[in-house]
Order: C-alpha cells, then sequence, then structure tokens
C-alpha cells in the first residue's frame, strides 16, 4: 500500500465520448428495478427475476452498438457482459453479489438485451479519511457527499485482504464503489466499452472529473 491509498484506488464512471460528429457514443442507462429491491439495506438482495435496467429512450436502438457495449455504470455500480464479470470472480469480497439483469434497449415491447449481470455489494465501509477529504458543504453546513475523496491508510489496513479489492465505499449520503487498481487494471485488460476507469484522486460530484482531468482519463484508457 502507498503512503497515500487513495492513489491504489479506482471507480468507474459512464463513459459520455462523443464521436467527431457529435453523437454520443454509449447508451446513459439507469435502474427501473420493478422489484422494488432494497438495495441499501445491508443484507444480500434476493430478485426474483432479473433485474430491469433500461438505456434512454432517445437513443436508437442501434443492435451493433449494444453488441460492442461492455460495461455499463449505474449510480457507480457496474452493469457487466457475463466475460466481463468472470474476471471479477477472483478478487470479489464475500458481500458482493452478481445478479442476472438485462437492458430495455427501445420502446418496443420486446426490444431488450438480457445479456447482463449486475455487481452488487451489499456490505458497506467507511474508509474515508476525514481530515483530508473535502466534505460537500451546504448553506455552511456538511451536505453528507464529498467534493473530494481520501482514504484512511488504518482503515485500510483493518481489513482483510480479501475486503479491499473492491470496496462500497459508504460515508454519510456517499454511496460508491471503488476498485483496487489492479482490479483496474484486469478490467482494462478485457475491454470496457461503455465505461471507464477513474483515479479515486480525481472524484469530483457530478462527473466534473471529466472535464477537468479529461486527457488524463484518456490517457490511462486508451483515447478512442
Amino acid at each position: 500500500m502507498t503512503d497515500d491509498p487513495t492513489q491504489d484506488y479506482v471507480f468507474l464512471a459512464p463513459d459520455i465520448c462523443e464521436t467527431p460528429a457529435g453523437e454520443v457514443m454509449w447508451p446513459f442507462v439507469r435502474l427501473d428495478d420493478t422489484q422494488d429491491l432494497d438495495w441499501w439495506g445491508g443484507e444480500p438482495v434476493a430478485p426474483g427475476k432479473p433485474v430491469d435496467f433500461s438505456a434512454d429512450p432517445e437513443y436508437a436502438n442501434d443492435v451493433e452498438t449494444f453488441e460492442l457495449f461492455r460495461v455499463a455504470v449505474v449510480q457507480s455500480f457496474p452493469l457487466l457482459r457475463p466475460a466481463v464479470a468472470r474476471v471479477l470472480r477472483p478478487f470479489m469480497p464475500s458481500s458482493a453479489q452478481l445478479i442476472p439483469s438485462y437492458i430495455k434497449t427501445g420502446r418496443g415491447r420486446y426490444e431488450w438485451d438480457e445479456d447482463w449481470v449486475y455487481l452488487h455489494l451489499w456490505d458497506m465501509i467507511d474508509v474515508v479519511d476525514r481530515e483530508r477529504s473535502e466534505e460537500t458543504m451546504l448553506d455552511g453546513e456538511p451536505f453528507g457527499t464529498f467534493d473530494s475523496i481520501r482514504l484512511s491508510r488504518d482503515a485500510l489496513n483493518d481489513l482483510r485482504p480479501d475486503e479491499r479489492s473492491i470496496i462500497r465505499l459508504s460515508a454519510e449520503d456517499e454511496d460508491l464503489l471503488i476498485f483496487h487498481r489492479t482490479v483496474g487494471d484486469a478490467l482494462l485488460a478485457q475491454g470496457i466499452a461503455g465505461a471507464l476507469v477513474v483515479p479515486l484522486a480525481f472524484y469530483a460530484p457530478a462527473m466534473t472529473f471529466l472535464r477537468d482531468h479529461r486527457s488524463e482519463i484518456d490517457r490511462i484508457n486508451g483515447a478512442l
């Protein structure tokens, strides 16, 4: 572990990069969750059927695009093609679940892509160093989220080795899945079209980290 463990971690973000013609390359995906599952309950979830997600209805149902699409990021949690998910298995902590899922790809009743799994961690772990992190302030009071996140070396040392590879980082109202950089490297080696690996040190609200660090992020992920 480095002197600042924040440098050892990354997170996943949606790739909102545009083509030279100005078209968004990958559809925005959201969780529909008609089963009304409790994703914040601190215990495993047990869907009775695949969990439902949907692509932006304004995005054309382009079959070729969905064939290339390998990772979608939904509120920092990844929706993965099974081949990509298999790469994560050796790194997954005991609280991790890979849940069969599908994405509704268009407006039609039968327009969906069923070949997905959702990575969920039900155990939330607080390893934030509050002295070095910057809390979001609203009217002079902490809002419960962070403008920047730094990790606590002592808190990470208290975790078992199998708990450090993928962490559901939870502090106040912040809810973020972070990955050790070795996991990020394994994902990049698979190809994760639709998502970006971003250093945790770049974290900022509302994806402003993309604006502030676009060239560095492209260098990590490989500019198209």
